[in-house]
């Protein structure tokens, strides 16, 4: 029997928390937000951003995650879904670009206005890239047996995750299976669609649960009942302590910045592994179908595409709260601040423009659909 398609508002509520993950990853981005960058190195405030980080590093490899579980059973992908994206780029680029200029009173060329319609997203366009492709990876991954699946998951993990996490320490050019620039931080297609395979295996594991479980309770000699509700909060609980363990004992030994680890590449094989608990924790959660909860996930994109613009505006960075726990209660402050207001924005898009472009759409069918037989 086939796993329910529609949405599910417990993944629902993964997506709302992914979301949340990538603004307070930002916020601590000493590039951006830069609130890493002014806490002190081994301070408890540093440690309360990277437990914080630890976790908010898996929202890209939990939305690529959740679509190869929704998207496994699909022949055809709808050119609309990505050119509607990166349309929506452009759309918010401009936007707030003029918004800005109007507020500063400044002015700018007309060149740099146009230079706001190149969709700069790098997340979006690899996404889209994916999506376009995912009726050829459905195929290949539904013809397979289940030992063929195990050792194409296993492989593309070791060759993608295991592998460059080792090669990189030695930094000798030319030794990674990415290619000569190395594998990015996981920056790039190739972990998107490991992150893609994994959906697609989850899937196949919920709907053949009963076997999995069975096999599982027969390895582990435990009962079948116990096995979601006692093992993956503890294997959780323990990827996230070996991840934090990782990161501080490399920043001692290093001297650099907790931030600076390994550990927060989207490739990293135990990144990969916390994006699965999450997922296998969130999946178990016994929520009602919930239209509230569907709606405010639906802005999940629109918040990746529109955070930063907030986060540029307001200088996060000179507000650096010296105590643990206020350091912790502004950061969620922040963080849930700009995921509302990115919300608001989004809800009024969606029932407007956002509205107008659907319309538009139903007029587009002819070559709209890549489809595979």
């Amino acid at each position: 029997m086939s796993a329910k398609t529609s949405r599910q508002s417990n993944i629902e509520l993964l997506r709302i928390f992914a979301a949340m993950g990538v603004i307070i990853l930002h916020l601590n981005n000493r590039n951006l937000g830069g609130i890493a960058g002014k806490a002190d190195r081994f301070g408890l405030c540093q440690f309360v951003l990277v437990f914080l980080g630890v976790f908010a590093v898996t929202a890209v490899n939990v939305f690529v995650l959740i679509t190869g579980y929704f998207q496994a059973r699909k022949k055809k992908a709808d050119l609309y879904r990505p050119l509607r994206l990166i349309l929506d780029v452009l759309i918010f680029a401009a936007i707030f670009f003029a918004a800005y200029q109007i507020m500063t009173g400044g002015t700018y060329p007309l060149s740099e206005f146009v230079a706001r319609f190149i969709p700069s997203n790098w997340f979006i366009l690899v996404y889209s890239g994916l999506y376009i492709l995912s009726p050829f990876i459905n195929k290949l991954w539904n013809s397979l047996k289940s030992k063929e699946k195990i050792t194409l998951v296993t492989a593309v993990y070791l060759l993608y995750s295991v592998y460059p996490l080792i090669i990189d320490q030695l930094h000798i050019e030319g030794t990674t299976t990415y290619g000569l620039d190395g594998d990015q931080r996981g920056y790039n297609i190739v972990n998107f669609v490991l992150m893609y395979l994994i959906g697609c295996a989850l899937r196949d594991l919920d709907e053949n649960r009963d076997e999995a479980k069975k096999a599982a309770s027969k390895m582990l000699k435990i009962s079948e009942s116990s096995i979601k509700s006692s093992i993956i909060p503890v294997l959780l609980v323990l990827n996230a302590g070996m991840i934090l363990g990782m990161i501080y004992l490399g920043a001692y030994f290093s001297g650099n910045h907790p931030y600076s680890s390994m550990m927060f590449y989207y490739n990293n094989p135990l990144t990969i592994t916390l994006t699965v608990l999450l997922f296998l924790s969130f999946k178990s959660l016994k929520i009602r179908d919930s239209k509230v909860i569907n709606y405010v996930a639906r802005s999940a994109f629109y918040v990746y595409i529109i955070h930063l613009h907030f986060i540029r505006f307001f200088n996060v960075a000179a507000i650096v709260i010296d105590d643990a726990l206020p350091m912790l209660g502004f950061m969620l402050g922040m963080t849930l601040m700009i995921y509302l207001v990115c919300f608001a924005i989004f809800a009024v898009y969606d029932l407007t423009f956002g509205k107008l472009l659907n319309l538009i759409a139903k007029k587009w069918q002819k070559r709209r659909y890549i489809e595979v037989e």
